[in-house]
């Protein structure tokens, strides 16, 4: 099976992750509403769960890139110690910096009315952290893969220039510092680009 994966193209891997999408969507939409519950993380859990049941079989394709190959599977699986030559390194240093920016202007600044905008902010940042290790860790003789992961970065990226735009919006004494967030993650947008233009050109 997983020597026919890697002759899939971008197109079949984006299919796969728009189900991922519908997931990670669902748990956004339905955090806000949840949130202060007790027991709201097995109500989020519960709802993804049933969506899972509902997507084709490709999802578990996808998580078989993944599995663990080790002789313990006790142990967490981590990046290595030289995780900073991996491809994607920088990316990842630089997102996981504007993320933190991105939750302190959630914690410090927001305002009831942008609370919600705030927090689906700082999920999408958890999303993209999530998306560049995964690039970091994929097999480097299946460049489309990457490709198709770096076009959902991108998205997602989008999405959270979206939000800062609406929170500028809705509170205009936080216009410059969402444009100067904005600004910082466009620049990380031109690197994806780059990422995935270089895995284009292995593609026979």
């Amino acid at each position: 099976m997983q020597e026919d994966m890697k002759k899939w193209d971008e197109y079949r891997w984006e299919g796969i992750f728009r189900e991922e999408d519908q997931c990670i969507n669902t748990y956004m939409k339905e955090l806000p509403r949840y949130i202060d519950l007790p027991e709201e993380e097995e109500i989020l859990f519960n709802r993804i769960r049933k969506l899972q049941k509902e997507l084709p079989e490709a999802n578990q394709l996808y998580d078989r890139l993944y599995e663990c190959q080790c002789d313990s599977c006790d142990e967490e699986s981590l990046l290595p110690d030289d995780w900073r030559s991996m491809p994607g390194a920088d990316i990842y240093k630089r997102v996981l910096e504007h993320s933190c920016s991105w939750t302190r202007t959630y914690a410090s600044d927001l305002s009831p009315e942008t609370m919600n905008l705030g927090l689906k902010g700082v999920c999408l940042y958890a999303v993209l952290l999530s998306r560049i290790v995964s690039v970091m860790e994929m097999p480097a003789d299946m460049p489309s893969l990457v490709v198709a992961s770096c076009k959902r970065m991108n998205s997602t990226i989008n999405e959270i220039v979206g939000l800062g735009n609406e929170i500028s919006r809705l509170q205009p004494d936080l216009s410059i510092k969402m444009g100067e967030l904005s600004s910082r993650i466009l620049l990380v947008r031109e690197k994806v680009i780059t990422l995935m233009e270089d895995n284009r050109k292995k593609i026979g």
